[in-house]
């Protein structure tokens, strides 16, 4: 919708009267929303905040006080628990610092520690030794991990019994870490 400057006039003092979004957007028309009242205000640094369901300051709630002559009441449970005045929060416990640290961040001699433990793991997966089978003379159930280098004339795939797995139990090994088992 485009704001014409009798919109904006309309909004501006209609929020200066302390009306709510709804009824400006109802004075203005034209299929305007109240969130299209409140995102125009927001722009144009018009407080929309102060206006709250009832017209004027709230009335603080009366606590009967307890009357002179009257007789003890009788101790129903537990004492309740008084309301906080609003716009206050219960204080914060400090957490524990070990809970609030961030991960420690995997370092370079990490990586390679932990690259080295699974190039170790790999070689003691012994992969099955057959010639590599083509693209084109793939069938299904047949292993397709990729052997040798896409460049040269000898590449292809292990072809080894896969099931319905993408690929043989040893190349499974090589390929997945079993840690996220979705």
């Amino acid at each position: 919708m485009d704001w014409s400057d009798a919109d904006v006039y309309t909004l501006r003092k209609m929020a200066a009267d302390r009306h709510s979004a709804s009824e400006i957007a109802t004075a203005i028309g034209g299929g305007l929303t109240r969130n299209a009242v409140i995102g125009k205000a927001h722009r144009l640094g018009i407080s929309l905040s102060d206006v709250s369901g009832s017209r004027g300051p709230r009335e603080p709630r009366r606590v009967p006080s307890p009357q002179a002559g009257a007789a003890p009441r009788k101790d129903d449970g537990p004492p309740r628990a008084v309301p906080r005045p609003r716009g206050t929060t219960a204080p914060r416990k400090p957490k524990n610092v070990a809970e609030t640290a961030p991960p420690v961040a995997e370092t370079h001699a990490m990586r390679l520690a932990r690259a080295e433990e699974l190039r170790i793991g790999f070689e003691a997966i012994a992969a099955p030794e057959r010639p590599a089978v083509p693209l084109v003379d793939l069938k299904f159930g047949q292993c397709r991990y990729p052997l040798g280098d896409p460049r040269h004339e000898d590449f292809g795939f292990c072809g080894a019994h896969a099931g319905r797995k993408p690929y043989c139990p040893t190349h499974t090994a090589r390929c997945y870490d079993g840690k996220a088992s979705r």
